[in-house]
């Protein structure tokens, strides 16, 4: 009998076809359950590992071993008459074909199925101006955002965003494809045309799976605030009576009150809207101008503060103004308008991206809460408290505001973007890239999703693979600096500290040179590469607490790279009081503080307190994960070290390197003060020069490709 035939016999190859799909499956299985409970990432390789052991035992199992009725008995030992291979065959044969379908059904589902859109679910597209001046596109455009504002204020309806549902303003799109791209039952779609101060506004709302219109009106009113908003909260109610839902007095009392009567500076307010949207430094400059002009006339329009505050929380985005005078004036003029109104929901998101962007993550938190109360249905409240859970080291807890996010805004680029951002924060590499490459889809150019790849291939310890993406999102903004920073720190990572001085000159001659620029950190970092003295450069790590991507480059403060221990005491309790009580509380915006304040102390004598901070630090650590831009990379090396448990700190740097991690090498492994003692250890030089070989090898390959 042939080898064939014999292993077709002892369905030695219907086991391996068999094994071969269950472990895909069990694979599958695990890099989810992985990712939503915030495992170690060793899990997933270890599980790849167990089965691949496992394969060949199975195998051999299956040649030597046959079940039979009586049990697990010897192939040689088993009488041909009593054989039951075929038997067994068949059965598995069922079992394959069974597991492939459903391999097949999870592979579709995972890749295409998106699912029927919720009953209840609605995009407002942007009205039509059919006054025949381009000029009056403001009206059109605030009267169907006004309307889709007091929709998404009603629980019972999807509302899709208004970023997303605009997207396809002056295109040539059908409306089933409109509706395919945003998974929505019903649009509603219209028209504005202003003759004096007469308006006429006509209203279809479509049913997008029968492409039936389910109602339509249309309305002429005199071209007064009163008039105006009162007609809007009328079809807002009529569209939620047509989907079953109910606009109740609480909901439309405060729409349909005009926020001011002075039609003029509404006026103005919409025409500052609309130029906003342009997204340009230019277009920031002059929608504040409109702002003024409405405030002008109207000393106590709430809406006009707010959008000043909002105008002036993109300036600081865009570099259109100093970021110190863009977020004092976000803070005041959205103060202002809740002086007004405490009802806007929009002034609590402002005020809580300010708190964030200083790294005062609990009162953000608080106030985007606030802000949802108002407002259940906005996608950027949403994703805004979901990006603050995220930069508290609580990525789990974010992704359901993540998912609502992102359903409401199928289309916003910087949400799709920042979802990116979770998956590789929960260490799903894999998804976060595809994630990434799908929001190129929606807009090649937004440069958040370049910088966000560069990030996410630091992230797994390939710097010269980021510098890529890094290099696109520098030739997409001519304010990025930022970016600039980030491609410098690259060649930083790969050794090339002339390439990154460059860059970095680069990057200084777009801001001045102060604290206020995160280029000065990636220059004081170049100076403690090359051994110079840092003194007199402005300290970046000012910058980089107001960013919230700035604790990526967490160096220690000056005084305890200095020395000078007591200074750097002092300087981590002024801006982490908690760290000195008697019960310190360490998240992720304190820990790597926590460490450093642990090993001054331990320099100073005082082994008990910093055994404290210690101990209450890994038990943080084992909420996070090691890899990412927001990972703990060797802090647990870094605790032994200073408890002088030396081998087993070193043994945790070899684990973090075969890991994967990389990232500030040159920094942790040849400058940190922490890890001094381990130098000497031929063990830690030989682990050194294989990373500076590797870094080497793609260094290489980058200037093979250029």
């Amino acid at each position: 009998m042939g080898l064939v035939s014999e292993l077709r016999r002892r369905n030695v190859l219907r086991m391996a076809v068999l094994y071969v799909v269950a472990a895909w499956l069990i694979m599958q299985v695990a890099e989810v359950v992985i990712g939503l409970a915030n495992l170690p990432n060793w899990m997933g390789p270890t599980i790849l590992g167990l089965l691949a052991i496992g394969f060949p035992i199975a195998l051999i199992f299956s040649w030597f071993y046959e079940l039979t009725p009586e049990g697990i008995s010897l192939d040689k030992d088993v009488e041909s008459d009593k054989s039951i291979t075929d038997v067994k065959g068949r059965r598995m044969d069922f079992i394959v074909i069974s597991l492939l379908c459903a391999a097949v059904i999870l592979f579709a589902y995972d890749k295409w199925w998106i699912g029927p859109p919720p009953e209840r679910s609605i995009a407002v597209l942007a009205f039509e101006n059919m006054s025949g001046d381009p000029d009056q596109e403001y009206l059109s455009d605030g009267v169907s955002e006004e309307i889709l504002n007091l929709l998404a204020q009603i629980p019972e309806l999807v509302v899709i965003s208004r970023s997303s549902a605009f997207s396809f303003k002056g295109k040539d799109v059908p409306m089933p494809a409109i509706a395919e791209r945003l998974n929505v039952a019903h649009v509603l779609e219209g028209s504005v045309r202003k003759e004096g101060d007469q308006v006429r506004i006509s209203v279809n709302l479509i049913d997008t799976r029968t492409d039936k219109q389910l109602w339509s009106e249309t309305f002429n009113r005199s071209l007064t605030t009163s008039d105006l908003f009162a007609l809007q909260a009328d079809i807002a109610r009529k569209v939620a009576g047509s989907l079953q839902a109910t606009l109740t007095s609480d909901d439309s009392t405060h729409v349909s009150a005009p926020p001011t009567d002075n039609f003029e500076a509404y006026e103005a307010l919409l025409r500052g809207r609309i130029v906003l949207q342009e997204g340009t430094v230019d277009s920031v400059h002059r929608a504040i101008e409109f702002y003024q002009q409405a405030l002008e006339l109207n000393p106590e329009f709430p809406e006009a503060y707010l959008a000043m505050a909002t105008a002036y929380g993109i300036a600081a985005e865009t570099r259109g103004i100093a970021d110190s005078v863009a977020r004092k004036k976000t803070e005041e003029y959205s103060l202002k308008a809740l002086q007004l109104d405490e009802n806007l929901g929009r002034a609590y998101f402002n005020l809580a991206c300010v708190k964030r962007e200083a790294g005062q993550y609990d009162e953000a938190e608080v106030l985007f809460r606030r802000g949802i109360e108002y407002e259940p249905g906005n996608a950027l409240m949403l994703h805004g408290l979901g990006l603050n859970l995220r930069l508290q080291g609580r990525a789990l807890e974010s992704v359901p505001y993540y998912d609502r996010a992102v359903r409401l805004a199928p289309l916003s680029v910087g949400i799709n973007e920042s979802r990116g951002s979770l998956l590789r924060d929960l260490g799903r590499f894999d998804d976060a890239e595809k994630q990434y490459r799908n929001t190129l889809l929606i807009d090649p150019d937004f440069v958040n999703t370049h910088w966000g790849l560069g990030t996410l291939f630091w992230s797994k310890g390939q710097p010269g693979q980021a510098i890529e993406w890094f290099d696109n999102a520098v030739g997409l903004t001519p304010y990025g600096d930022v970016f600039r920073s980030w491609l410098a720190l690259m060649y930083l990572e790969l050794g090339h500290d002339e390439r990154a001085q460059l860059v970095i000159e680069d990057a200084l001659g777009i801001v001045p040179a102060n604290e206020d620029n995160d280029a000065m950190l990636m220059k004081e970092l170049l100076h403690i590469y090359r051994g110079q003295t840092t003194s007199g450069l402005p300290d970046g790590r000012r910058f980089m607490a107001r960013y919230w991507y700035g604790s990526v480059v967490d160096l220690p403060v000056r005084a305890l790279l200095e020395g000078d221990f007591e200074r750097a005491i002092e300087e981590y309790a002024e801006a982490s009081p908690t760290l000195m009580s008697s019960q310190p509380e360490i998240d992720g915006s304190n820990y790597r503080a926590a460490i450093y304040v642990a090993f001054a102390l331990t320099q100073l004598g005082e082994a008990q307190r910093a055994s404290t901070l210690l101990d209450q630090t890994e038990v943080f650590l084992r909420s996070i994960r090691r890899l990412g831009i927001h990972g703990y990379w060797v802090s647990d090396a870094q605790i032994e070290a200073i408890r002088g448990n030396n081998a087993v700190s070193l043994a945790l740097l070899r684990k973090a390197v075969d890991e994967g991690w990389r990232n500030l090498w040159r920094y942790y492994l040849l400058h940190d003060p922490i890890l001094e003692a381990l130098r000497p250890d031929p063990e830690f030089q030989e682990l050194v020069s294989a990373v500076e070989e590797e870094m080497l090898v793609q260094l290489n390959n980058i200037d093979q490709s250029q």
